[in-house]
C-alpha cells in the first residue's frame, strides 16, 4: 500500500510519533511516498499563541512545554546533519526514512 502523510509542522510530539510509525511499516508491504506539510493555518501573533497556551496548560505545564518545543528546535538542526542524533523535527524524519516532502503554503491550505 502506498500513503500520504498529511500534517502541519508541530515541534512538540510530531517528530517523535512520525519516526516510530514510519518505523513500524513493513517495507515490503507499504511504502510512504510522500509527507504533506500544511502551513500553520491560524492568524495569532507570539503574544496570543502564549497566551492561548498559557490558558490552556497553566504555569507550569505551558513552561514545561515552552522547553520541550525549544529543546526540539535547537536539536533539529545538528539531528539534520548527524541522523544518528535522532529526529526532532518533520526534515529529520523524512531525511531519515528518504521520504519527499511537500510544502503547502498559507493561501492554498485556507483553500481546504
Amino acid at each position: 500500500m502506498k500513503i500520504v502523510i498529511i500534517t502541519q509542522n508541530s515541534p512538540v510530539y510530531l517528530a517523535y510519533f512520525l519516526d516510530k510509525f514510519i518505523g513500524l511499516i513493513s517495507r515490503d508491504r507499504h511504502s510512504i511516498e510522500n509527507i504533506i506539510v500544511l502551513s500553520v493555518c491560524v492568524d495569532k501573533n507570539l503574544l496570543k499563541e502564549t497566551r492561548t497556551r498559557y490558558d490552556f496548560y497553566g504555569f507550569v505545564d505551558s513552561c514545561v512545554m515552552s522547553l520541550y518545543v525549544l529543546w526540539n528546535k535547537l536539536f533539529s538542526f545538528p539531528a539534520y546533519i548527524f541522523p544518528a542524533l535522532g529526529c526532532y523535527s518533520v526534515g529529520n524524519v523524512k531525511r531519515k526514512y528518504k521520504i519527499p516532502e511537500y510544502k503547502v503554503d498559507k493561501e492554498r491550505c485556507q483553500s481546504f
